[in-house]
């Protein structure tokens, strides 16, 4: 795109590009990397800010175990087996927890119950129908234990943590700057 504009402040050369079924657009890390970015689930509210003295919430937030790499962020994640992964942070993802089928065999308990259907997939390229496995498990994040749905199909290959895990915070704070990752202290 030659600009994308958010409120008062506008992007210049934007790589962007749209789903073809639904009336949205995508844009990434290059773009976010440009500042700090709230993203307020309780108030259906994203702010953008060149520091991180400009968001109003920070006094309400705590430190998000994180690092910032090339690849992305990665957030540590312990599983039922007490296996310690990283998973790529991804809101494009909807879930909570995505792995890939080996790993979900192995990584969640075996005394869940797990629930198969079948799930519109949707790319700027490819467009298919697959089965999608669940399964209500735990996870803990530093300290604190999460309950979650664990996902897998044929095309997952990557370990990904969602915006569905998000969505329970009020907000988020990506703080690309410092390269530091909050959520509110407060839970919806």
């Amino acid at each position: 795109c030659d600009s994308i504009s958010l409120g008062a402040v506008t992007f210049k050369n934007v790589p962007f590009y749209e789903i073809s079924d639904q009336a949205t657009g995508v844009f990434g890390e290059n773009l976010i990397s440009n500042g700090v970015w709230e993203i307020n689930f309780k108030k259906d509210k994203i702010t953008f800010s060149s520091t991180i003295d400009s968001p109003e919430d920070l006094g309400q937030a705590e430190l998000f175990p994180s690092s910032y790499t090339d690849d992305g962020i990665k957030i540590p994640v312990t599983f039922p087996n007490n296996k310690t992964e990283d998973v790529d942070l991804d809101f494009g993802f909807n879930g909570t927890i995505l792995l890939p089928k080996a790993e979900f065999t192995t990584f969640t308990s075996k005394t869940r119950a797990v629930l198969k259907e079948d799930l519109r997939f949707s790319t700027p390229t490819n467009k298919s129908i697959l089965e999608n496995i669940e399964a209500l498990d735990s996870i803990r994040i530093h300290e604190k234990t999460f309950t979650v749905v664990m996902s897998t199909n044929d095309l997952a290959r990557e370990r990904l943590i969602g915006l569905g895990f998000f969505e329970r915070f009020e907000f988020v704070i990506f703080d690309y700057k410092n390269k530091l990752f909050y959520v509110s202290k407060k839970k919806i």
